[in-house]
């Protein structure tokens, strides 16, 4: 999910205390990160966290599917990488957790916009 900078300056324009210095902040991050995004994404800027947070309370923005994770112990270059397996194999491993493996972008955004748009 990414925040465009028309999502920033709706916030920088809200009637409220705390949004336009959001619409503000989140302008001057754009700005900064431009630098760095490939073609297609300039403009705009991710929102991981935000997402992560919003979907504790609205698990229906996003599609959840059962897996297996592991994570990669000891020495070695892969330590750290986690390992998903999404089941789709006769001898795949028990589920031992859900990931989310869609999500609905525009209703996460409005649903940003209108909580920080009354802050």
């Amino acid at each position: 999910v990414r925040l465009t900078t028309a999502d920033a300056q709706r916030m920088q324009h809200a009637d409220t205390p705390f949004a336009p210095f959001a619409g503000e902040s989140t302008l001057a991050w754009i700005e900064h990160v431009n630098r760095f995004e490939p073609e297609g994404q300039r403009d705009s800027c991710a929102m991981h966290d935000p997402l992560a947070v919003a979907v504790v309370t609205r698990p229906e923005l996003v599609t959840f599917v059962d897996a297996h994770v592991s994570i990669v112990t000891g020495d070695g270059q892969a330590r750290g990488v986690m390992i998903t397996d999404l089941l789709r194999t006769d001898d795949a491993p028990p589920a031992n957790c859900r990931v989310a493996t869609k999500v609905d972008a525009s209703a996460f955004t409005d649903h940003f916009l209108t909580l920080v748009g009354g802050l």
